[in-house]
């Protein structure tokens, strides 16, 4: 039978308790194969929209890609290349799919399904993905199933196709799985939980069965295990709080271990020693949420001085906030991008700033050097850049590099902090290679 649950989904938001103040252990974090962290921001009024950002692992150099006040976008799932974003766009009536470019060009719809559809995920290959889509129901009005779509147009299957939800699909980094949150029949009552499928749609497996309501899977990045979020709801409803388990559903552990905040929406960094989610923790007001990271397990269970798999068991993770905005969610983690140039390369290899006072405040250089793949200094490279200005407003500029390949950039204003961001580099017969560059750096003065 069709259960009676209230239908959810990562649009829409879910109800959270106010949070207490939590005290933040600063983490040294290791970027060396971590690019982007992509993910939703509530822009507030006028429009009540949601925009995709991305920042770096750290939290810096925090850009608006989409920034479209009358349309909302959000849930950005980077491509396993890090080349690409798919996302989800809602004009208030319908949501569907869309692929861009990693710095937000090239917008376009993946298929052209009518309804509803929503939480895209990548195959390892990049050639297919994985999303909900609202169907005619089996038993009832409608339902939400999983379909598997070609980027190419060539194939569109519905790989579940049952008698209940499934939602938030996520497919393993090796290919060979789909892990979704599905309703399904177990404990005392049908609820949500983490549910295994081949990418056809055979071998479904439940790798849980408790009395939480289970959501959001992902995949560490060696495919052996799956980070979720869990709600206790017998008696409902506790918080959320982030689990992890191994592919088989063995070793369930409660990594975030601090039932008096909301942690959701996880997602593993690239080099697996980390996982980034929304939180409600450090909140001032009304469930806001922010994009923290806490230590990714290297193996479950942890065993007796680790964090086990019962709520309270331990202290809770220590964790490092990354957004300040009260209006942050959906983390997704890139791979640092791979260099794409062989020869004739341009990269910007370096920003200094040098600052002196005038009547205005301060008069900022920033200079950036250009150089090839042996490092010869490039002239006449015509580079291009934004100016995140103290407001917060943004200014962009071009300047060719001189016969020493450098670009000096000018502004003048009050004292703040100033951001350059490289956005192209440019030159006949040249590739920029944005992989190998230095492409942002922030001053305060």
């Amino acid at each position: 039978m069709r259960t009676t649950f209230i239908k959810t989904s990562v649009e829409v938001i879910i109800g959270m308790t106010i949070a207490v103040i939590f005290s933040i252990t600063a983490l040294a974090q290791n970027v060396g194969s971590n690019g982007k962290i992509a993910y939703t921001v509530d822009m507030g009024s006028p429009d009540f929209t949601t925009d995709i950002w991305v920042m770096n692992a750290d939290g810096t150099d925090q850009t608006n890609l989409t920034n479209t006040p009358a349309i909302s976008e959000r849930g950005p799932i980077w491509s396993p290349d890090s080349t690409r974003i798919a996302y989800v766009v809602s004009d208030n009536i319908f949501s569907s799919v869309w692929v861009m470019n990693s710095d937000g060009t090239g917008q376009s719809r993946i298929s052209t399904f009518t309804g509803d559809e929503f939480g895209p995920t990548w195959s390892a290959d990049g050639t297919k993905i994985a999303l909900v889509r609202t169907v005619p129901g089996i038993s009832i009005t409608s339902q939400f199933d999983i379909f598997v779509v070609a980027l190419d147009g060539s194939s569109d299957v519905n790989i579940t196709n049952s008698d209940f939800d499934e939602l938030e699909p996520a497919w393993s980094p090796d290919g060979t799985k789909i892990a979704f949150a599905g309703a399904r029949e177990g404990g005392l009552f049908v609820t949500w939980q983490i549910v295994t499928v081949n990418p056809d749609g055979t071998g479904e497996a439940d790798l849980i069965v408790m009395e939480h309501e289970n959501r959001s899977p992902a995949w560490s990045p060696d495919s052996t295990m799956i980070t979720f979020m869990a709600q206790f709801n017998n008696p409902c409803c506790g918080t959320w709080q982030i689990w992890a388990m191994n592919k088989d559903g063995s070793g369930q552990t409660d990594l975030s271990n601090d039932v008096t905040v909301d942690d959701m929406w996880p997602s593993w960094s690239p080099d697996g020693t980390l996982i980034t989610f929304s939180s409600t923790r450090n909140s001032t007001c009304c469930g806001e949420t922010n994009i923290f990271s806490m230590p990714a397990p290297a193996h479950l269970p942890l065993g007796a001085s680790g964090v086990q798999s019962t709520l309270g068991a331990t202290a809770p993770a220590t964790v490092t906030q990354l957004t300040t905005n009260g209006a942050s969610t959906d983390p997704n983690w890139g791979k640092k991008a791979a260099s794409i140039c062989q020869s004739r390369c341009l990269s910007t290899r370096g920003i200094t700033f040098t600052v002196k006072p005038d009547n205005a405040g301060i008069e900022l250089h920033g200079k950036v050097l250009v150089r090839d793949e042996h490092r010869v200094l490039v002239p006449n490279a015509l580079v291009t850049i934004k100016w995140t200005l103290p407001n917060g407003s943004t200014r962009a500029a071009q300047k060719l590099t001189d016969a020493n390949g450098v670009a000096d950039f000018q502004r003048n204003g009050p004292h703040g902090t100033y951001t350059l961001t490289i956005t192209n580099t440019t030159k006949q017969g040249f590739t920029f290679d944005a992989a190998t560059s230095v492409l942002s750096k922030t001053i305060t003065r």
